[in-house]
């Protein structure tokens, strides 16, 4: 063979490449952090040990995509307002029928053949297509701000012709182990939804987004952290009464507390003692000055 014949490649006309492999390679990656978020929320909605990854990334036609579908697979449409078009999930008949199991107080297993589903259960499949379609969007926000909307739930693929059979797109596929339960799950986006994101998908602009998202990620905690309302109670003394005279109080009884007037008070940070201070009055108002801080040496600190 010559070397001529070496540089020769088979091409499909009919279905030509839209992604290149870099840009493939890119949708694994940011899935990878897709499946990471969807697997701790499947843990904490379900209170089921969860692991979801990643098995595949490749380009497929959207027939390709729903004749993969065709036995028993549970279809949800989710549009992604500003990006055009619709993405499709797709979750394995007896993974979508075990996690409405679970919904409803179920053990979360599936043992029987995919079956049609409820209008009850195809509510119940909906919202939980919506929060995996939220997580999606979290996982995406590094890319693309998107606000996915659930346009309907079919157990069907005849009944989700949203687009020609013939168009491509991107199919990230995953593995999902739900406790005693585990199935295969789908996501189609075309490719006229992910063209105006393509210069964004290289590798090195990915690994670079992420790696300042986690450097700011400390600084972002800590900022959030501050400005979080914390309870502060100062305790102004303590007693102890018999019941008959807790239940006879009444406006204007006087009680003793084990505190003393000019005493130090603690003051309690979400029902932890951490300050020691002194009541009083600023202007009309009263007010509580902090004397003694965390370590402090017991003199007052304003």
């Amino acid at each position: 063979m010559s070397s001529r014949d070496d540089r020769i490649r088979s091409f499909d006309f009919r279905r030509p490449d839209k992604f290149s492999k870099e840009q493939l390679r890119t949708l694994a990656v940011l899935h990878d952090h897709v499946a990471r978020r969807w697997t701790s929320h499947c843990s904490t909605q379900l209170r089921l040990p969860a692991q979801v990854a990643v098995t595949g990334v490749e380009q497929a036609s959207y027939d390709d995509f729903l004749r993969r579908n065709d036995d028993g697979g549970m279809l949800g449409l989710v549009a992604m307002p500003p990006l055009r078009g619709e993405a499709v999930v797709s979750l394995d008949g007896r993974l979508a029928l075990s996690l409405i199991d679970r919904l409803c107080g179920g053990p979360g297993r599936w043992e029987g053949v995919p079956r049609r589903l409820t209008d009850i259960e195809r509510v119940a499949l909906a919202r939980t297509i919506q929060d995996l379609a939220d997580v999606l969007a979290e996982g995406w926000a590094g890319l693309v701000e998107v606000q996915p909307r659930v346009e309907k739930v079919e157990d069907n693929p005849l009944f989700v012709q949203s687009m020609p059979g013939s168009e491509a797109g991107a199919t990230v596929q995953f593995r999902a182990d739900l406790g005693a339960q585990e199935g295969r799950l789908e996501l189609f986006v075309p490719y006229f939804t992910l063209e105006p994101l393509l210069p964004r998908l290289n590798t090195q602009a990915w690994a670079d987004r992420y790696r300042q998202g986690a450097a700011g990620s400390g600084a972002q905690v800590n900022s959030r952290l501050r400005r979080a309302p914390v309870n502060l109670t100062v305790v102004l003394g303590k007693t102890t009464l018999p019941l008959r005279r807790a239940l006879a109080l009444r406006p204007g009884v006087v009680l003793r507390l084990n505190s003393q007037v000019e005493g130090l008070l603690p003051v309690l940070v979400e029902g932890k003692p951490v300050f020691l201070g002194r009541s009083g009055r600023c202007g009309q108002r009263l007010a509580f000055r902090i004397e003694n801080l965390p370590g402090g040496d017991g003199e007052d600190s304003g």
